[in-house]
């Protein structure tokens, strides 16, 4: 799904609810520039015999190019997990980064554009006037922290030291000077103001030209020495008036008012990353959702204070393919500069991300070079989209999220985070199958074990997985097969859909498919829940209905499962607190150096 500036607040509450129910969130992005090749080492620099540089070395290298280039896309797919139905349903946005921020807050962007990377993306059809004209706004936590400290200072007056020299000032100050100093003395009940313009025009109270921005600063600094004036900024002239103690309240809290509105707004696209950490999200105000929705305000605060609730604390799974780089931008982009030193940033990382998986090394762990194995996302998604399907979950692509169904966008942010997620799914589901990642093979298959929580604990291991495992097809196994199923060798492997379903709408999907194709939905595509599961947040009537719908009291819910017939047991990826990502999790590939491996969790 596009979500453009003009599209943001409409669709926030749904990224935000889906962020809620997410089992991971894989994330891409398009970049105004990269580091550049590095200098190749010698054995003189200490760093090894090959020439190799270091992590320390990669990553300050990496670190100078996010302080001069710009995020220009970020991609999101949101993955939930439904161990019920067994499947998992896609739900991938796409969004640019507008880099002006609001002049009202005080915040310049200096950035870069490297023509080698602005010449890919355009050789990928990248609209580089997009992110000024369609993106979507955003601040850092370092940002904000800086507009608040620059609207504190502004509300400190510091007086202009006037030039002796320059005698046009002088003669100005003194003119207004005595213009008050003659109001004063003369005026009546009738005289509430009086307006400064030019010196040539204070008889007539009118000017063809107005003050400039330094004539309203000696204007301001010379009523503040009369503390029961108050001067007033017009568009080309000052007015002055008498002191009002809540009248100068009411001000103050009206100008709060509007800041902090600006600021949030400016927030924007941090709001949804704020959500994955469980960060703050109080200064969302429910009132900038109203215009979206039907309902009264009370309602709509509810509803908003239900899903923060959902949200607080909340630590995200955070899903990337060769991620060192994007995570190192994401971090600059969101959170603010990045620490001088990788052990610092393994750090901050892993306390904003407590599971942080890259595809990439899913894919290279067991190789003796790593640098040498076919892991680009593009090449393991078309060779994992070629497994049996009854060897790996089912992947929904939700419908208001089709336009990746029948169209590839290789290297649109969205579309990468989208292949980034099918990828981990498919591919953790195999290797966990594999069952060689531990010191001796699991007894168990996989996704026959229950649902857990996600471990914020994992540890490192060094044990070594196989990637070469057979597979079988269906019908080698004797597995029924719909109507319409075709064997892995019989797939494209041009497949643009790769393999993923179209989550149709279940009022619709009966009268919309052909009997073999509703054969394939029951059986496979559209996996019938429980009963009593509801299946579509979007049949209620209100956007935020479905944020209402949590269980109150869980009680005697063990008694009605028990109850319940057995239910089949689907093919799903290793839970989170399983030891598979105690091999996998929180390291990331970075082929080129000497450690090979960023781990985050710093062993």
């Amino acid at each position: 799904m596009d979500v453009s500036r003009h599209r943001f607040q409409a669709c926030l509450p749904f990224i935000l609810e889906d962020i809620a129910n997410a089992h991971f969130v894989s994330i891409d992005l398009e970049l105004s520039g990269i580091p550049g090749p590095l200098t190749k080492r010698s054995k003189t620099d200490g760093v090894s015999s090959s020439g190799k540089p270091t992590l320390q070395e990669r990553y300050t290298d990496i670190k100078q190019a996010v302080e001069r280039y710009q995020v220009l896309q970020l991609g999101l797919t949101c993955v939930i997990e439904d161990r019920d139905c067994g499947h998992y349903t896609l739900k991938p946005y796409n969004f640019f980064l507008d880099p002006v921020p609001n002049e009202k807050l005080h915040v310049e962007r200096i950035f870069a554009y490297q023509s080698g990377a602005v010449g890919f993306l355009l050789d990928h059809k990248f609209r580089m006037e997009a992110p000024f004209l369609e993106g979507v706004a955003y601040f850092s936590r370092e940002e904000e922290a800086f507009s608040r400290q620059r609207r504190e200072e502004k509300s400190v007056y510091t007086d202009i030291d006037i030039d002796p020299d320059d005698l046009e000032s002088i003669r100005f100050a003194k003119a207004v000077t005595e213009e008050i100093e003659n109001w004063k003395a003369r005026r009546g009940p009738k005289d509430t103001f009086l307006n400064i313009t030019t010196p040539e025009s204070h008889e007539s109270q009118t000017s063809d030209h107005g003050l400039n921005k330094y004539q309203k600063a000696l204007v301001h600094q010379i009523v503040r020495k009369h503390p029961e004036l108050v001067a007033v900024g017009r568009q080309s002239f000052i007015q002055i008036i008498d002191h009002d103690e809540e009248r100068e309240r009411n001000l103050q809290s009206r100008r709060k008012m509007y800041f902090e509105r600006d600021l949030g707004r400016q927030i924007g696209l941090r709001w949804p990353i704020e959500a994955m950490v469980g960060g703050d999200l109080s200064g969302l105000d429910p009132k900038e959702f109203l215009v979206y929705v039907d309902g009264r305000q009370e309602v709509v605060t509810q509803q908003v204070m239900n899903l923060k609730a959902r949200l607080n604390g909340k630590r995200t799974v955070l899903v990337g393919h060769n991620v060192l780089l994007d995570l190192m931008y994401f971090y600059k982009c969101f959170f603010g500069t990045l620490p001088d030193h990788v052990e610092d940033f393994q750090r901050v990382i892993h306390e904003l991300f407590p599971i942080v998986i890259d595809t990439k090394y899913l894919a290279t762990h067991n190789h003796d070079n790593p640098a040498m194995a076919n892991s680009s996302l593009e090449q393991l998604d078309v060779e994992l989209a070629k497994l049996p399907y009854d060897k790996v979950p089912l992947i929904i692509l939700h419908e208001n999220h089709g336009n990746y169904f029948s169209n590839t966008a290789a290297h649109e942010a969205g579309y990468d985070s989208f292949q980034t997620a099918k990828v981990l799914i498919r591919l953790s589901t195999k290797l966990e199958r594999a069952g060689t990642y531990v010191d001796a093979p699991i007894d168990q298959p996989p996704s026959v074990h229950a649902l857990a929580p996600a471990s914020n604990s994992i540890r490192g291991s060094s044990a070594i997985i196989s990637s070469d495992e057979d597979y079988f097809t269906p019908e080698e196994e004797g597995v029924p097969v719909p109507n319409n199923y075709q064997p892995a060798q019989a797939r494209s492997s041009d497949s643009s859909d790769g393999g993923v379903s179209l989550l149709l709408d279940p009022l619709t999907l009966q009268e919309n498919l052909s009997p073999d194709m509703t054969t394939f939905a029951r059986g496979n595509t559209a996996r019938t829940p429980k009963s009593g599961t509801a299946t579509n947040k979007f049949a209620h009537k209100g956007m935020f209905d479905s944020l209402l719908d949590l269980p109150v009291d869980m009680d005697g819910a063990s008694e009605s499962i028990a109850a319940q017939d057995h239910e089949p047991q689907y093919v799903m990826m290793p839970p989170f607190d399983s030891h598979f990502w105690e091999v996998y999790g929180n390291k990331l590939r970075v082929n080129g150096t000497v450690e090979g491996v960023c781990n985050l969790l710093g062993e």
